[in-house]
């Protein structure tokens, strides 16, 4: 059974892709945008199933196995990760999150879970570490995260300073201006909430007309 799978930038960059045993590249103007695989096993679609159905304790046992056979799928390591978070077991989310980012390093929903993760464990600066390696890859979010780590942590100043770097780097990072003018209306900030919905109207005016 063949498939078909897309590339991330990240992957492209931290030469993972294309995967060694593909059967097919397709390339745009000479880089290998996607390709064809051969499915080693199916265990990894019928673990998807199962988690669709909410039976988790068996989703995760399919997924367990299937990367026995094909070690490298990170769509499966991803979903064992988001299992074991919702069982409130953080190491063995934390492992599997890291194998994701093995194949896939700019994966942002497994920077999201593992900073979430340490912020939990009380440990902000594990967080920022993790965070400050995502500027290889998406150097917006990586300032989203890391002004969300500031802010939660008391460091509302430097919160504000990544805000800036991240929509520097994405003027249409919408998630950043939407942070900011939450934490100007926890801290009852009203001329920093003016500042940032009138840049947020600038990057998105179609919304503000609505």
């Amino acid at each position: 059974m063949l498939f078909s799978r897309f590339v991330d930038v990240s992957q492209l960059s931290s030469g993972n892709w294309p995967p060694a045993d593909c059967i097919h590249v397709i390339t745009v103007d000479g880089l290998p945008v996607a390709a064809i695989l051969k499915r080693k096993t199916k265990k990894d679609f019928q673990a998807f199933q199962l988690m669709k159905a909410k039976k988790y304790d068996e989703a995760k046992t399919m997924f367990q196995a299937s990367l026995i056979e094909f070690p490298k799928n990170d769509l499966a390591w991803a979903a064992l990760a988001e299992i074991y978070e919702a069982e409130a077991k953080p190491d063995s989310a934390l492992a599997a999150a890291k194998n994701t980012l093995n194949t896939y390093p700019g994966d942002i929903d497994m920077y999201q879970l593992m900073g979430n993760i340490y912020l939990k464990q009380r440990q902000p600066d594990s967080a920022k570490r993790l965070y400050a390696e995502l500027g290889k890859y998406n150097p917006s979010f990586s300032h989203y995260f890391l002004a969300y780590v500031d802010a939660t942590t008391g460091n509302i100043p430097a919160a504000y300073g990544e805000i800036d770097n991240a929509i520097e780097a994405d003027p249409y990072n919408q998630q950043a201006y939407e942070l900011a003018i939450k934490i100007a209306q926890q801290t009852k900030n009203t001329d920093k909430q003016d500042e940032y919905y009138e840049k947020a109207k600038k990057a998105f005016p179609e919304a503000a007309d609505k």
